[in-house]
């Protein structure tokens, strides 16, 4: 997986994980903008998941699926008079729904915003 993360002027974090995993570049900036240590709290609860489990979370317009063999997430669209505020980008980019990526391609994607922002 692709992996970029860049801080802006204003110290917001903007990661891109590439348009194939989209989905996941808009949760973590929307982690980390509200609940930063959520993410650490995220990668935890993934470490300790056992062989037949399954995490499954949703979180304000996320559902986030994981097993030991892949992670994947969905986000709901955006409607209606949210849909006419935005740009021709940024409906593009609210609109990605679903990626799915391995399990231990999420753990390091994980670790590596983790260690970006500590």
């Amino acid at each position: 997986m692709e992996l970029s993360i860049q801080r802006t002027l204003d110290g917001a974090l903007l990661v891109d994980c590439g348009d194939e995993h989209r989905g996941f570049s808009q949760w973590l900036e929307h982690e980390l903008q509200h609940s930063p240590a959520y993410v650490g709290e995220f990668l935890s609860q993934l470490k300790a998941l056992q062989l037949g489990e399954q995490l499954s979370v949703q979180r304000a317009e996320y559902l986030i699926v994981a097993d030991l063999d892949e992670a994947s997430i969905q986000t709901a669209p955006i409607e209606g008079e949210q849909l006419q505020h935005l740009t021709l980008n940024e409906g593009l980019y609210q609109n990605s729904y679903d990626c799915a990526c391995g399990y231990e391609d999420m753990v390091q994607l994980l670790e590596s915003v983790q260690s970006f922002i500590n």
